[in-house]
């Protein structure tokens, strides 16, 4: 399986690097990541890309507390399964590869907006 290494759900763009992962490794991932972002008190499984990009929005601080969440579980599988998941991510990050939501406490929009440079 293609995994992007900045899930869409977290505001991945979909043009992104995307990292061969087995399905089992590729689940494993996600079960991680949703046990941290729940732990950090934020949406987790079964939350929609637009319930993220929702609530991103309205608490501006969450975006980068979920890509954190991202890393944690990135490290995690590395130390776990011997994969380079955090190699992919933090690549995708230095890219760009991610929409900045935009605060509606700042007034702004709630859609996304170009990723960081």
């Amino acid at each position: 399986e293609a995994h992007h290494a900045i899930p869409r759900f977290l505001s991945g763009t979909d043009l992104q690097l995307l990292y061969p992962v087995p399905a089992a490794l590729h689940r494993a991932y996600h079960a991680i990541l949703y046990l941290i972002l729940a732990s950090y008190g934020l949406p987790a499984a079964g939350a929609s890309t637009q319930d993220f990009i929702q609530y991103f929005a309205t608490h501006p601080e969450a975006q980068a507390l979920a890509l954190q969440a991202a890393y944690q579980a990135a490290l995690i599988m590395d130390r776990t399964f011997g994969t380079v998941f955090e190699v992919y991510l933090i690549r995708s990050v230095a890219l760009g590869q991610y929409n900045v939501v935009q605060s509606v406490a700042s007034g702004s929009s709630t859609s996304c907006s170009g990723g960081a440079s």
